[in-house]
């Protein structure tokens, strides 16, 4: 009688320690749920305003895109970019993002439409080497390290 007496006692023992457990459980992933993400300035969709590169000579941005200025958008939740090239549609996974670093991996893919006198390749070779940014004034810089290569964005409305 007293070995089923305290063999009730430790399975509500252990009844109730897993009741803490899971209740202990429930309350961290309710706070995970509701914290929320962290958000970068330079999220949203951002129009092409100005480009500086050694593979551009003096041409203006309607010399270099006589079709449609590039835009790109961010999207940091996925870690994902996209937009247009002045002719092509692109997208591609971010490597590195935080309050100055912007790092695309290596993947980013564009459809392969022929636009005569579009220089989009210049673009994306631009994209491609830009590793910092910043953000004042709604306008977005896009730079290499050194500053000699980027990408002027304005905050699309």
């Amino acid at each position: 009688m007293k070995k089923l007496g305290l063999g009730i006692a430790v399975v509500c023992a252990l009844v109730t320690a897993g009741c803490k457990s899971q209740a202990v459980q429930s309350e961290q992933n309710q706070s995970q749920m509701t914290t929320p993400t962290k958000t970068f300035e330079i999220e949203g969709e951002w129009v092409l305003i100005d480009m500086k590169s050694h593979y551009m000579t003096d041409e203006t941005l309607e010399d270099l895109f006589p079709v449609k200025i590039p835009f790109m958008v961010v999207d940091a939740k996925e870690m994902m970019i996209y937009g247009n090239n002045g002719c092509n549609v692109y997208r591609g996974p971010i490597k590195q993002l935080d309050e100055q670093r912007f790092i695309l991996d290596k993947g980013v893919a564009s459809t392969l439409k022929y636009c005569s006198g579009v220089k989009q390749t210049v673009y994306m070779q631009v994209l491609g080497v830009v590793k910092e940014y910043k953000v004042e004034n709604d306008t977005l810089l896009l730079h290499s390290k050194d500053e000699k290569v980027y990408l002027k964005f304005k905050k699309s409305k």
